[in-house]
């Protein structure tokens, strides 16, 4: 109940955050919105202009003008609910909400979280650089990119590395016993930002090597079938597990089963599987 919230003492204010996708971004959401409803915060998530049949959705999830295709009412819609909702702050993660943000009412803070290091993150992010607020950065790498290739000013850069309670892991020994070895990927099967095409040769080269090893694929995404196809190419389909989607909560007990992560993303800030 909102008029609950706002009678609440400890109501520290409203954040919009969005638009979160599916992957590390939908998961970040998660994490985050969760740690700050827990501290006062209201937080939704806001999907502008979409599908939501393509968006992540949750129970605290939004969808403005999903059918109209004019963006110029799409963002009148958007500021109109910001302001019926007196949004305090506004947390982007995808560049979906930029048109917008040169319309907000001045009492809104715009911060922006870029979570990659290729061209297109760092310009998106870094767009009406005068209204910005704040930029959270996940890695120390995009830091010194923001600040030395796009010049923005330190005072405008925060370090925050994505949060992960360690506790929930099992203790893991690297496997030295003679048995197969388990190695494993664990992200968005997406081979233009995850380099999942990569992994038939990893494991190839693997095979070749007369190395025992049992392949696992935590994750779902558009080239989960050309993956498929080019594992079973090589002949190498039945030494790979397919876990598919897997409930973040549930990943540190697979990951308890997994000698090696391989990692061959193209342009990751700070992966959270890492």
């Amino acid at each position: 109940d909102p008029l609950k919230i706002f009678m609440n003492p400890k109501h520290k204010g409203t954040i919009a955050f969005g638009p979160s996708f599916g992957g590390g971004t939908a998961i970040f959401y998660r994490v985050l919105s969760s740690a700050l409803r827990e501290n006062g915060w209201r937080v939704y998530n806001i999907a502008l202009g979409l599908n939501p049949e393509y968006i992540y959705c949750d129970d605290h999830t939004v969808v403005l003008a999903c059918d109209e295709p004019d963006l110029k009412e799409q963002v009148k819609e958007l500021i109109q609910w910001v302001e019926q909702q007196q949004v305090d702050i506004i947390i982007n993660s995808n560049p979906n909400l930029l048109p917008a943000i040169p319309h907000l009412p001045n009492k809104v803070r715009y911060v922006s979280i870029p979570h990659g290091i290729n061209r297109i993150h760092y310009i998106w992010s870094t767009l009406f650089a005068e209204r910005l607020s704040a930029i959270v950065c996940i890695s120390k790498r995009q830091m010194g990119d923001l600040r030395r290739r796009f010049g923005m000013p330190p005072g405008k850069l925060f370090l925050i590395p994505h949060g992960i309670d360690c506790r929930t892991f099992p203790d893991k020994r690297l496997n030295n016993s003679g048995q197969a070895l388990h190695i494993g990927f664990v992200g968005r099967l997406d081979d233009i930002s995850k380099g999942v095409m990569w992994l038939p040769n990893i494991f190839h080269e693997i095979s070749q090597s007369a190395i025992p090893f049992q392949g696992h694929i935590v994750g779902a995404g558009r080239d989960l079938s050309r993956l498929q196809e080019a594992l079973n190419r090589r002949g190498l389909l039945e030494k790979v597990t397919f876990h598919g989607f897997v409930d973040p909560e549930n990943i540190p007990p697979l990951l308890g089963q997994i000698d090696i992560l391989l990692a061959p993303s193209r342009y990751d800030g700070f992966s959270l599987s890492l």
